[in-house]
């Protein structure tokens, strides 16, 4: 690849359209078991403020956009100057887990692989049904 392509000009186009997050979440499934007072009040501020409703449907957008990137990779794009995402470390892959894991899935994991930000094996994030089997 030369060092003038984009870094996923490899990777297969993105889907076209938007999907719309739709996750109830209660503040107790966010919080940690190991320091729950303070997880709770932080659970709590992230629910109050929007910012998890914000965030997940991000996360979904950016999946559904570049599909079978890893989470690092997620955050890079959301972090481009193009980008929203300038505010909490983290926002995108702390989603993307709850979003495969809900009653209603609308992305899946897909297979392992190198990921170009962490340079180490990653999991890769799909739309439903479009994830590679092996």
């Amino acid at each position: 690849m030369s060092i003038y392509q984009p870094l996923f000009a490899d990777l297969e186009p993105p889907p076209k359209g938007k999907v719309k997050a739709s996750r109830a979440v209660s503040r107790k499934s966010l919080s940690r078991s190991t320091h729950r007072e303070t997880s709770d009040e932080a659970a709590g501020r992230l629910v109050d403020s929007g910012a998890l409703v914000v965030d997940t449907a991000d996360a979904l957008d950016l999946v559904m956009a570049n599909p079978g990137r890893t989470a690092y990779e997620l955050e890079a794009i959301d972090k481009m100057p193009s980008g929203q995402g300038f505010g909490r470390p983290d926002r995108i892959r702390e989603r993307l887990a709850g979003l495969a894991d809900c009653a209603d899935p609308k992305i899946e994991r897909g297979p392992i692989r190198v990921c170009y930000e962490k340079d180490s094996r990653c999991q890769t994030w799909w739309p439903i049904g479009t994830a590679p089997r092996d």
